[in-house]
């Protein structure tokens, strides 16, 4: 698990080459806060069930997934990994693994979020200052 945390505190928050790439689409922002909102809230209600079966831990997987896919194609790389592991921890099979799974949710998510979010409305903030008039 240490090498995990290793790996998530060595990718940046942002990759602003891809973010660039996307910064002019209309309200990206806001479409981006509502699809992480959506998203932690369903992981929420998941996670905070008084008990959890296989299928809850591939719905929170599944959830990681879709977080997964709603921002890394603008960048948001800590993010991404952070959710393609719990997407992992949570599928059917060997790589199944609550312990993990809980522990990065539990430990990351929250802090992760939300440094991704100000990085993000900041970076698309001096995006659109430099586009022309």
């Amino acid at each position: 698990m240490e090498e995990l945390v290793a790996q998530l505190e060595a990718t940046p928050v942002i990759n602003y080459e891809q973010l660039s790439s996307m910064a002019w689409i209309p309200d990206l922002y806001d479409t981006t806060v509502a699809t992480v909102q959506e998203k932690i809230s369903a992981m929420q209600a998941i996670r905070y069930q008084p008990q959890l079966t296989l299928n809850d831990l591939h719905a929170l997987g599944d959830l990681g997934h879709g977080l997964k896919s709603g921002t890394c194609m603008i960048g948001c790389a800590r993010l991404e990994l952070l959710c393609s592991k719990i997407e992992l921890f949570g599928r059917h099979g060997e790589a199944q693994n609550s312990d993990a799974l809980f522990y990065l949710y539990d430990n990351f998510m929250a802090p992760i979020v939300q440094e991704t979010m100000q990085e993000l409305y900041h970076a698309l903030q001096m995006a659109q200052q430099q586009q022309p008039q």
